[in-house]
């Protein structure tokens, strides 16, 4: 498991390992990434309970189900007509974990490569929501790409960030992109306005 998330090894090794446990490397998986109130550890209550539901739903082949680090990952093949992952692992969760959790989703990929990309991403999307306060049960990294891409250009004051990020909607922050119109200028102290009669004395004829 920890090859197959690093990408390390020889390649051609790595992906006999993953078939003899029935597992395609070269197929197109999605990875997703479930972070706990606890720790998540191999072989316990919710890892195994996890698992049987997972495989029942979508079979042995070609899914993954262990933990690493303290979080519980998960390996779905990329089917056009196999249910949404994510819903349903979180359905799976609901049942079975206790307390809070949230699931990262990571973009679908193929063959070693794609795998380790999308395992970075699931866990990428799970720190930024972290980070950003989102509360959200399931986290997909195309939501959070924006941020994500902000928090990248390191050199860029909290300003020019602002900015960058204000220009799609036509706002620029510290400035207005609309004209207002002028306010007519009140009368000066002291200057009484004229009676619509055209007489400055409420006494005149």
């Amino acid at each position: 498991m920890d090859d197959l998330l690093a990408g390390g090894g020889e390649r051609a090794a790595l992906e006999q390992r993953a078939a003899d446990f029935g597992f395609n490397a070269s197929g197109a998986h999605t990875v997703l990434v479930v972070r706990a109130e606890r720790p998540l550890r191999d072989a316990g209550p919710v890892q195994g309970r996890v698992e049987n539901q997972v495989q029942s739903r979508f079979g042995r082949r070609d899914v993954i189900v262990a933990t690493k680090d303290g979080l519980l990952v998960c390996i779905f093949p990329s089917r056009a007509e196999s249910p949404d992952p994510a819903h349903e692992l979180a359905g799976f969760l609901s049942e079975t974990a206790t307390g809070s959790w949230q699931v990262g989703v990571g973009r679908p990929g193929s063959g070693l490569g794609g795998v380790v990309r999308s395992y970075r991403e699931a866990r990428e999307a799970l720190d930024l929501a972290e980070r950003l306060g989102v509360a959200d049960p399931i986290v997909r990294v195309d939501g959070v790409m924006a941020f994500r891409l902000l928090a990248g250009t390191r050199r860029a004051s909290p300003r020019s960030c602002a900015t960058r990020s204000a220009a799609s909607t036509g706002h620029v922050v510290g400035r207005s992109t609309s004209f207002r119109r002028s306010r007519p200028t009140s009368p000066r102290a002291g200057t009484r306005r004229r009676p619509l009669g055209g007489s400055t004395s409420p006494h005149a004829p």
